[in-house]
């Protein structure tokens, strides 16, 4: 803010609510135990995404607060301000690193997200309870008009602009482009390469497992009581599933018997997908 007068910052933000939240709501009247699932989850979901952001170091070597986060029920929005001369690269690529491991650990537990992320001009008040610009424009209409099924997109100009940076691409692995040409966080690829090729970020085999067996469990015990739009959103996860896989084994070659023993077995079977 100079000179006392609002301005608007260039901004990072992230956008992200829960797929379905709707239907847990009307499920809750129902159910003793829904109402409390639902505090969990929202707890889980302020605790876990609002953490996570950077801070600035200035020249005279003191740190200064970019990041900041705001919540209503299911909805998050996380904002971190981009310094004057920054690698935007250094920013996107702990925001999709971070947002990754989230988004895998959720859905394990059957809990599924979708998002945007873009960057551009945004206002932030002082006291954090005001906010608006373009960026947060931008974002929620990647949410909400394109991104459809459970995926985060990412702003192809936000892409474009980091890949012009010198900062190291890690985050190109945490980076999908699907069919509809939209780029979406690869909240499985990315986190899994990193863990299997990176020792110390712990062994990501678990999560495998656990993330298909979410999908068949979804797809054998639910997934004819859904609408056809469900149907869809499960459909596109079961094929996401796979041909992550599929990545994962071409990208590690011959090092899967080592890194993913039995690679195959986590692969989704084609018949389970007809539905």
């Amino acid at each position: 803010m100079a000179d006392g007068q609002p301005t608007y910052s260039q901004t990072l933000v992230s956008y992200i609510d829960i797929l379905g939240f709707a239907d847990l709501i009307k499920d809750s009247q129902t159910s003793t135990d829904g109402v409390r699932e639902i505090i969990r989850l929202l707890t889980t979901m302020k605790d876990e995404f609002s953490i996570g952001g950077r801070v600035h170091r200035r020249p005279d070597g003191r740190t200064e607060k970019i990041f900041q986060s705001f919540n209503f029920s299911d909805l998050i929005v996380r904002t971190t301000r981009i310094p004057a001369g920054a690698d935007i690269g250094q920013y996107l690529d702990w925001e999709l690193f971070y947002l990754g491991e989230k988004q895998l650990s959720l859905a394990v537990e059957g809990h599924l997200v979708r998002g945007g992320i873009s960057m551009g001009q945004l206002f932030v008040g002082d006291r954090a309870s005001i906010l608006f610009g373009p960026a947060l424009v931008r974002a929620y209409k990647l949410e909400s008009e394109k991104a459809v099924y459970p995926r985060i997109l990412v702003d192809a100009s936000l892409k474009r602009e980091a890949e012009q940076d010198t900062y190291d691409q890690d985050w190109k692995d945490y980076i999908h482009r699907g069919e509809d040409g939209e780029y979406f966080l690869d909240y499985l690829f990315g986190p899994v390469i990193t863990g299997l090729t990176v020792p110390a970020d712990g062994d990501p085999r678990p999560q495998v497992g656990e993330h298909r067996k979410m999908i068949e469990d979804k797809i054998q015990n639910e997934i004819q009581q859904k609408d056809e739009r469900t149907r869809q959103k499960y459909r596109w996860l079961a094929l996401y599933h796979n041909a992550a896989l599929r990545r994962l084994i071409d990208r590690i070659g011959s090092q899967a018997n080592h890194l993913l023993p039995n690679a195959q077995q986590y692969i989704l079977p084609e018949d389970l997908l007809e539905f």
